[in-house]
């Protein structure tokens, strides 16, 4: 398959290679599709509700952790250069 980008797009691209969070505008592409995919297809409600229902339980329970906002940030990241595979 072959893609042809306007200018602007080209642009981002190359901004993204040489910001060195990508290798390759392969990897600019493949990143960007998997966002479109998550933006359109996002978590559907029940299973959200059963996720807060499930933190609101151990909340109650006590079985909650401190949060360090740096750990959470590292691993933020991480997940977003390769890419989030729980799909």
């Amino acid at each position: 398959m072959t893609i042809t980008l306007n200018p602007k797009q080209e642009a981002i691209v190359r901004e993204q290679i040489a910001s060195g969070q990508f290798a390759s505008a392969d990897d600019v592409i493949s990143e960007s599709l998997r966002l479109l995919d998550v933006q359109r297809d996002p978590l559907p409600v029940e299973e959200m509700r059963r996720e807060l229902a499930i933190a609101a339980a151990q909340e109650e329970r006590g079985e909650v952790a401190e949060l360090d906002i740096e750990e959470i940030i590292a691993k933020g990241r991480v997940e977003f250069m390769h890419g989030d595979q729980r799909r």
